[in-house]
């Protein structure tokens, strides 16, 4: 919340573009803490007019979300999270496979990091488990 002193009001000194406001000459800008964005601002049409000299607008945020996409033939259902304080990317296991971590793409792509590894996204994302197939050695007797 941010107090803001009242000048003279007309209707056209309202106006918000993204993450700053402006309202009876006073221009805001609402900053997000990492993990999270500027969603929204309080409606405008809130703003007194009466003789009061401070009123309040709130701003709004919204945590990004992070989709996991487990990236093969039969695999369970994407899964999908908020970022939160103390967030750590989830495991993954496939039967067969050793988990190499999450990428920003299906192939190829920059690694963010593997089970656990604590992350702050800095937009919504989906990441994508990479996997390399398990090779077994058969001995004969």
């Amino acid at each position: 919340s941010r107090a803001i002193k009242k000048s003279n009001r007309a209707s056209n000194n309202n106006a918000h573009t993204n993450n700053t406001i402006t309202i009876k000459g006073t221009t805001v800008t609402a900053t997000a803490k990492s993990g999270y964005y500027f969603s929204s601002w309080d409606d405008v049409s809130s703003v007194p007019d009466n003789n009061s000299d401070t009123f309040t607008i709130n701003a709004h945020f919204a945590a990004y979300k992070v989709t996991y996409n487990y990236n093969y033939n039969g695999a369970p259902a994407n899964a999908t999270a908020d970022y939160a304080s103390g967030f750590k990317l989830i495991n993954a296991s496939r039967t067969g496979y050793t988990f190499d971590g999450w990428y920003t793409e299906a192939s190829g792509g920059s690694k963010i990091g593997g089970s656990e590894t604590a992350y702050t996204p800095s937009s919504n994302i989906t990441l994508y488990a990479h996997w390399t197939k398990n090779s077994y050695k058969c001995h004969n007797k």
